[in-house]
């Protein structure tokens, strides 16, 4: 296997040619007297304003002009006191369509026809007839790149849009993938996406003789990014499946919306080019009873825009989401899939060779001034991670014997003793090694339980564990007991004393399963009615908790951990019960009698024993039972390591969510501690994890102190300031996400990152030694979603397709004083079975793609060594990404978490936070609020 990875990752050539990548533009700035009539519309419409407030619907007209003008590159910020730069074109924009643009987008702030008076006289007094000549062409400035002391890119936020958004037009420019997938553009908020069209058809057999059409499309997306101690800025490519919604009425979860990607009919006045597709989003509208277009989108403008009968329906889009598939009218609409909707027949994920042939097809395009960045080998002198469970042994399948020919075909017949004679070499083959097969699998579950009892022995001290399991079916009863005797390797040694109590033991480890009766505790809220918004629906969530509190503290056991068997989320909403999911309640209520839970809902995807089985693991890691790895990075490293993470929890305000959270926490892990700590800053010290989630899923909603950025990150600051100084005295390595906190820890930004120095908050930097001496920082970054840490693949060899590796990676060449690695996780057992040349999205001359195999590929994160102690020695950072890397590779996860054991705890407990069916809603469809800075985009918590 090869260690060697290679990236769709290109740097600038240095002394940046600007000019040679972008071409030639023009600007126009928002003329100054223009947010003054905005604000009499504003005001004339009745909305309530505050003058720092940005241009109101800011966002959707900006949407709407890079979905209708081709050549509208990039549309700035929009304040009502901004005459900054708005628009970026390659051609002017044509007055006419821009001064109807603005009508529409003046248009929505007023309620009835009586208003339209106000309407003509506003657009009068913007009067961009005469703005036309206020298009100025651009002269880019050398010094939209630069490099900052600490020999970081820095670069000018315009470029962020400005170049993805001309590669994007390079690739477009390239014609059609392998002859077969033609692209379009989106018009996005992060920078440039490609998409094909039309979609992509794959035909399902149903169970009769009817075929339907699954629909799904390619996005190749392009970003521009920075890198710790890099000069030059890095171009990431990447690309992903987006499926689509064919038949079936439309289903979008309460609360959430679904993304529709609209393409608007070719406007004359817009030039020569496609337009390109809109996000607006589509929810339901509680006035309405319907699902109706989202005001946050870009809909209300183009419908204005549009002629009448010529913009999508929201209620023919929600009975039938492929009614304009294929184009209806020149209008084109499709409706992105939901993780919570029917399944859909592909799957998600494109296997490393296909990437690989996409992303070096639309590399073509770059031009000569990117070079590829990033071509990887793994760190010399890195230790083998020993599993600390045993690998299952595979069971062979039986053969199936081939189906009987028709008597009459006499070359079937032949064809058919052939594979009869085959089937029957296989099947004895196959009875002598099943039953070997089956008997090693029993070892390995043996050893595998043994392990397991001595985590849980640890974590509990001798103490005996118990655990209340409700539920409402026998089968879900019987799986949840049974998938605990089985991660136990043990049977119950007393049942029925006292009445449904079931009991394990061994030696000093007890562990006590107490059965209840589901029953009103996991029920829909309201008992059958219909709670109503606001308080009538917080009292119902109150009621709930308090009757499981009371409940669960009425018990003569008092439990740590609560499994409950629980209807999914969406069989509440087909109840026709709206806001009865009484996730939150349940977990509220447990938690305030002391308890964690973890949910197994009644019915699902996957096997129910399999379920029981994950159900039953999630809520023992809930415990804070430690499974740090052994440490076995370097011999140069401290024996003992202590690892302490922040994290900042965050819960908006939505349909699901009542209440809007916000918590620093931090999470301490140490080898010689049986039980993870954390610390809220509300804690006073140290407590177990357990006690955490339980805090968090309590939380009252935030004060005015946490109210916005600038408060949330002085509390930050201060959190840092009083937790680190009481962990002095030993090692510690001190773990961040960048993605989750450099917006509220500014240090952790690429701009801002030192070497061996740190800033807690808005202070000075200052010499890492000088804090604490023992002290070392890694911060990594993930994915997110954004193209942040570049799309890979093991270097091919030997005309083999590309494939997976596992191991923790630097640049080819890099020295002792690299601080920047990659560390990348084992690849799913999933794929085992797929041909490493597999394709979804091209026809090869042999076979015929396979969209329906999932292909999970693990994702790069980057570890940035930042602070090392003085006593650390040349190479030392390099021991230290080592050390992060093994940090995945935890005893419940073999093929290796998402984050560092420590960082995923964090991860974990954020989610915990949240309402059960609120984290389910996340997926391809939902909407994000992004604030856009320097190349990085935040969700705001408040927006």
């Amino acid at each position: 296997m090869t260690h060697d990875v290679e990236t769709a990752a290109y740097r600038l050539r240095l002394p940046a040619d600007l000019p040679s990548v972008l071409g030639s533009f023009h600007s126009f700035a928002l003329p100054e007297h223009w947010p003054d009539i905005i604000r009499q519309v504003w005001d004339h419409g009745g909305k309530p304003h505050d003058p720092t407030w940005n241009l109101p619907g800011a966002k959707r007209l900006n949407h709407a002009l890079r979905a209708l003008v081709p050549d509208v590159l990039y549309t700035g910020k929009l304040g009502l006191a901004s005459a900054d730069t708005w628009l970026y074109a390659r051609q002017p924009v044509d007055t006419n369509l821009l001064k109807r643009t603005m009508q529409s987008y003046l248009r929505g702030w007023l309620d009835t026809k009586s208003d339209y008076p106000k309407l003509r006289e506003a657009v009068s007094a913007l009067d961009v007839e005469s703005h036309a000549e206020d298009w100025h062409s651009v002269d880019v400035d050398p010094a939209w790149v630069g490099v900052n002391t600490a020999g970081t890119a820095t670069v000018d936020p315009v470029l962020y849009r400005l170049i993805p958004e001309a590669v994007a037009a390079r690739i477009l420019a390239l014609g059609k993938f392998d002859d077969q997938l033609s692209f379009v553009q989106v018009a996005t908020d992060q920078g440039a996406e490609l998409m094909s069209w039309p979609p992509l058809e794959h035909p399902v057999k149903g169970r009769g003789r009817e075929t339907t059409v699954s629909r799904f499309s390619a996005v190749i997306t392009i970003a521009l990014m920075t890198t710790p101690f890099d000069p030059g800025p890095r171009l990431h490519l990447g690309v992903k499946i987006r499926r689509w919604v064919s038949s079936g009425k439309l289903y979008i979860p309460s609360g959430s919306s679904a993304s529709v990607y609209l393409r608007p009919p070719t406007d004359p006045a817009a030039g020569p080019g496609q337009t390109r597709f809109a996000v607006p989003y589509l929810g339901y509208d509680k006035k309405t009873r319907a699902n109706a277009w989202k005001n946050n989108g870009p809909t209300g403008v183009l419908a204005h825009l549009t002629e009448t009968g010529r913009f999508p329906d929201a209620a023919r889009i929600s009975t039938d989401p492929g009614a304009y598939l294929p184009p209806t009218l020149g209008l084109e609409a499709a409706v992105t899939h939901h993780t919570r909707m029917t399944p859909h027949a592909v799957q998600t994920g494109i296997m490393p060779e296909e990437r690989r042939r996409i992303l070096t097809w639309a590399a073509q395009a770059l031009p000569d001034a990117f070079e590829p960045a990033l071509n990887l080998q793994a760190v010399v002198g890195r230790p083998r991670i020993e599993r600390q469970y045993v690998k299952r042994t595979s069971i062979p399948e039986e053969p199936t014997p081939p189906k009987k020919p028709d008597p009459e075909n006499a070359e079937a017949i032949a064809k058919y003793a052939d594979e009869l004679a085959e089937f029957e070499r296989k099947h004895v083959v196959w009875t002598v090694k099943h039953p070997v097969a089956v008997a090693r699998r029993a070892d390995d579950d043996a050893t595998n339980a043994g392990r397991n009892r001595e985590l849980l022995l640890r974590g509990t001290q001798g103490t005996e564990l118990r655990v209340d399991v409700v539920t409402d079916t026998d089968a879900v009863r019987t799986a949840l007991l049974s998938a605990a005797g089985n991660w136990l390797g043990l049977e119950p040694v007393e049942t029925g004393a006292p009445e449904h109590h079931v009991v394990f033991r061994e030696g000093d480890l007890a562990v006590r399963l107490i059965c209840h009766t589901a029953s009103r505790l996991t029920s829909a809220l309201g008992n059958g009615t219909h709670p109503a918004r606001g308080e009538a629906h917080q009292q119902a969530i109150h009621d709930r908790a308090t009757f499981v509190q009371q409940y669960l503290e009425e018990q003569e056991f008092t439990s740590e951990l609560v499994l409950a068997e629980i209807l999914a989320p969406k069989e509440f909403t087909k109840q026709g019960i709206p806001r009865c999911d009484p996730y939150d309640a349940v977990r509220q209520g447990a938690a305030r009698a002391g308890r964690v839970t973890q949910f197994i809902t009644t019915s699902g995807d996957g096997d129910l024993a399999f379920r029981a089985q994950a159900a039953w693991a999630d809520g023992l890691r809930s415990l804070g039972i430690s499974l740090v790895p052994p440490h076995s990075a370097n011999p140069s490293l401290p024996d003992t390591i202590d690892q302490v993470a922040f994290w900042q929890v965050r819960r908006n305000v939505t349909g699901t969510v009542p209440k809007a959270v916000w918590m620093p926490i931090a999470v301490l892990v140490r080898p010689d501690q049986a039980r993870v700590l954390a610390q809220t800053p509300e804690s006073k010290g140290w407590i177990p994890y357990n006690q955490l989630l339980c805090e968090l899923a309590t939380a009252e909603p935030h004060t005015r102190e946490f109210s916005d950025a600038q408060r949330q990150s002085e509390a930050m600051a201060r959190f840092l300031r009083v937790t680190l100084p009481s962990l002095k005295g030993r090692p510690l390595l001190l773990l961040a996400e960048a993605a989750n906190l450099r917006e509220r820890w500014s240090w952790l930004k690429d701009s801002s990152l030192e070497a061996d120095r740190i800033s807690l908050g808005e202070t000075d930097t200052m010499r890492l030694a000088t804090h604490n001496k023992q002290l070392r920082i890694v911060r990594v970054r993930t994915d997110a979603n954004r193209l942040e840490t570049p799309m890979w693949w093991a270097t091919p060899r030997d005309d083999e397709p590309a494939g997976f590796t596992k191991t923790v990676l630097q640049a080819e060449g890099a020295g002792p004083e690299n601080r920047v690695f990659y560390s990348l996780a084992e690849k799913s057992s999933k794929l085992n079975t797929h041909n490493k040349a597999m394709r979804k999205l091209t026809r090869d001359d042999t076979k015929a793609p396979s969209p329906d195999k999932a292909a999970p590929v693990p994702r790069m994160i980057e570890l940035t060594v930042a602070g090392l102690a003085p006593s650390d020695d040349d190479g030392a950072a390099t021991a230290w990404a080592t050390f992060v890397h093994q940090q995945r590779f935890t005893a419940d996860y073999p093929e290796g978490r998402e984050l560092p054991y420590a960082l995923d705890l964090c991860k974990r407990a954020g989610a915990y936070a949240f309402p059960e069916s609120a984290q389910e809603e996340e997926g391809e469809s939902a909407p994000e609020v992004i604030e856009f800075e320097q190349g990085v985009f935040d969700l705001d918590l408040d927006a």
